[in-house]
């Protein structure tokens, strides 16, 4: 990714979609050969317009979105071998 001091916010945005899609990829060539079923859904996350005084809780616009999670499970037929390293990014979720 070039400096991002000198780019516009559209570079930006494109080299972090062409980042985000290889790693994506990367993971998915991966483990999803392996897979034998498996979900995949989105949440997103909504602005707040208020809080509801009565119950406490946020009332969301659900017109529009601040982001998405996208979460993908894939279920193995049996257990698979861990490389020894996690690809760079990676973390493990308990």
């Amino acid at each position: 990714m070039a400096d991002e001091k000198q780019l516009t916010s559209e570079q930006v945005a494109k080299d972090w979609e062409e980042y985000v899609r290889s790693e994506v990829n990367t993971i998915l060539n991966k483990f999803l050969p392996e897979a034998i079923s498996g979900s995949w859904g989105m949440k997103y996350v909504r602005p707040i317009l208020k809080i509801d005084p009565m119950s406490g809780q946020p009332i969301e616009d659900t017109t529009k979105a601040k982001g998405v999670s996208i979460i993908i499970e894939l279920v193995f037929a049996d257990t698979i071998e861990f490389p020894e390293t996690l690809p760079e990014g990676a973390e493990v979720v308990e």
